[in-house]
């Protein structure tokens, strides 16, 4: 990634999302190894779990989609847009956007005005955009580390799009 993404989480009741920065400096650089090693021998579409202490977590990609699991439950939701004005892009938050706006509807809510606004201008902007499940079977430690995964991934991808960077 570059030297800083956005980071934008919703949540089911469809109000304004929490929007952050993370440096890339200020990340692990063991678990964006650990990323870029799942990403190296998987490719960017594959199911895995992540073995060892970390058995209960399982990360699905499918490009710039993917799920976040805990304990076989859903975590986090998310779209990585590598902010280059592409139809990948464009196409990836639009998708999510629809995503967003039913899983809302199922819990009989709607996102608001300034939810949909954060979408504004991603496509051509780093972003990890993140649906947080509100899972209550998920502990919040467990939920805070695989959150961090879930942003490391994010940065891992990027680089394996753009191995040109030498940024590994």
């Amino acid at each position: 990634m570059p030297a800083d993404f956005d980071i934008v989480t919703f949540f089911p009741d469809g109000e304004d999302p929490e929007i952050s920065q993370i440096e890339t400096s200020h990340l692990s650089k063991r678990w964006l190894d650990v990323c870029s090693g799942m990403l190296d021998d998987l490719g960017p579409v594959f199911k895995h779990n992540m073995g060892s202490t970390l058995a209960h977590f399982d990360v699905c990609l499918a490009g710039p989609m993917g799920r976040l699991l805990v304990f076989g439950k859903a975590c986090y939701e998310f779209c990585i847009s590598l902010g280059e004005s592409s139809d990948q892009d464009s196409q990836a938050l639009d998708h999510f956007l629809d995503f967003l706006k039913q899983a809302c509807k199922t819990t009989g809510s709607e996102l608001s005005p300034v939810a949909i606004a954060a979408f504004s201008g991603r496509s051509s902007a780093p972003s990890l955009m993140m649906f947080d499940y509100c899972n209550s079977g998920i502990g919040d430690d467990q939920k805070l580390a695989i959150g961090q995964l879930g942003i490391h991934l994010a940065n891992a991808y990027y680089d394996y799009c753009h191995p040109e960077l030498g940024a590994r």
